[in-house]
């Protein structure tokens, strides 16, 4: 039973991160280096544009998965900004305190 619950828990993890866990740990087990990869880490080419393209099915933004050949890709123009900025609120007014000596000639006033 509690290999049934481990199956569906690696099977849960596997659909959620997108990754193959059958064939990683085939891998581990075998002790081979075989696994495909979906993505190739960035080499830092000298086109650094972004570009948006279909593979396998998917949408991407990468400037290295999208090549040129790709019939899907479309170079990106992005506008830098400073993001979300936050409006500023008006100064508040803070009240003039009255002075001991005010407050009591205010009150001496109010008396008579």
């Amino acid at each position: 039973m509690a290999l049934l619950a481990y199956g569906a828990m690696a099977a849960i993890f596997a659909l959620r991160y997108q990754r193959n866990l059958l064939a990683e740990s085939w891998a581990l087990f075998t002790r081979s280096a075989h696994v495909a990869t979906v993505f190739e880490p960035a080499k830092g080419g000298d086109d650094a544009s972004l570009r948006k393209c279909t593979v396998a099915g998917r949408m991407l933004y990468s400037n290295v998965a999208c090549t040129a050949t790709n019939p899907t890709t479309h170079a990106l123009d992005l506008a830098k900004n400073r993001g979300f900025i936050a409006p500023k609120a008006p100064p508040v007014a803070t009240p003039e305190i009255p002075s001991a000596t005010e407050r009591g000639m205010q009150r001496a006033l109010a008396g008579q």
